[in-house]
């Protein structure tokens, strides 16, 4: 199957509420995003600047704004990003990005969270 970007836009737009929920409903189990968490916490430091790519609806988003860090989101979802600027109780900066194509220069992060990115894009080998 070809990679195409607008329809991973238009499935995560659909999907909606889901991608929050994933974790509550049992679809991904709790303790995932608890290890995750963990590891971002591990990682993060206050102050850091924060690429948050495929950032959805915001559950890793929260959780690196309460770490401190700086934080930019990303996401191919237009509607993901419109649930993470709601869940979201600070402004960052957000745009509509295919991960494919960053429009940043090099140097421009100290670290990048990508969670469940990477098995939307093709092989690159």
């Amino acid at each position: 199957m070809k990679y195409d970007p607008t329809q991973v836009a238009s499935f995560y737009d659909a999907y909606g509420d889901k991608e929050w929920s994933r974790f509550d409903d049992g679809r991904t189990p709790l303790p995932s995003l608890a290890v995750h968490f963990e590891q971002l916490r591990r990682f993060v430091d206050p102050g850091d600047r924060v690429l948050d790519i495929g950032a959805g609806p915001g559950r890793f988003t929260i959780e690196l704004a309460r770490i401190g860090a700086e934080v930019t989101v990303a996401d191919i979802s237009p509607g993901q990003l419109e649930q993470n600027a709601e869940r979201l109780d600070l402004e960052v900066e957000a745009l509509v990005a295919d991960a494919e194509q960053l429009p940043f220069d090099d140097d421009s992060f100290d670290l990048v969270v990508g969670h469940a990115v990477l098995h939307h894009l093709p092989d690159l080998t």
